[in-house]
């Protein structure tokens, strides 16, 4: 929330900028010994490292909510044109997999299936086992296990 709120998320975008650009050039320099090889790499890595990178995280992730309302299939039916689309699932490390996102949108997990893998689940759970996520929300069906065990 704090990135949201303040204008610290530029300072960390233009040190990453830095980082990167700063990386290519001594790349460079030590490759190609000049400076017009740092130079060469230096712009390599800004164009690579940080702008077509950029532009390919942003169209990406707005396809999760464009791409997965169009094309995909159901396994929910959900009151509106959510789908799964295995390769925004794949490119969205399971973020694709919309329609059942719909289904139980508290879920931290959108893997509905063996084959629906969810990248970013196994990366909150791995989190969660070293302290670092807390009160990670299951899916609905271990939900509704839980509840029922704790009821019996």
């Amino acid at each position: 929330m704090r990135l949201e709120k303040t204008w610290l998320w530029l300072s960390i975008f233009g040190a990453h900028v830095v980082a990167f650009t700063a990386v290519g050039g001594l790349i460079g320099w030590l490759v190609g010994g000049t400076g017009a090889a740092a130079l060469q790499y230096a712009a390599s890595m800004f164009v690579w490292g940080v702008a077509v990178r950029i532009v390919a995280v942003w169209h990406i992730t707005w396809s999760v909510n464009s791409i997965t309302h169009l094309f995909g299939y159901r396994h929910y039916e959900t009151g509106e044109n959510s789908r799964n689309n295995w390769l925004v699932g794949l490119l969205a490390v399971g973020e694709g997999w919309h329609n059942n996102h719909h289904h139980d949108p508290a879920s931290a997990s959108n893997q509905h299936r063996w084959w629906e893998f969810d990248i970013t689940y196994y990366i909150i759970c791995v989190l969660s086992w070293i302290g670092l996520a807390k009160k990670v929300t299951q899916p609905r069906h271990v939900r509704h296990a839980q509840r029922a065990s704790g009821e019996a």
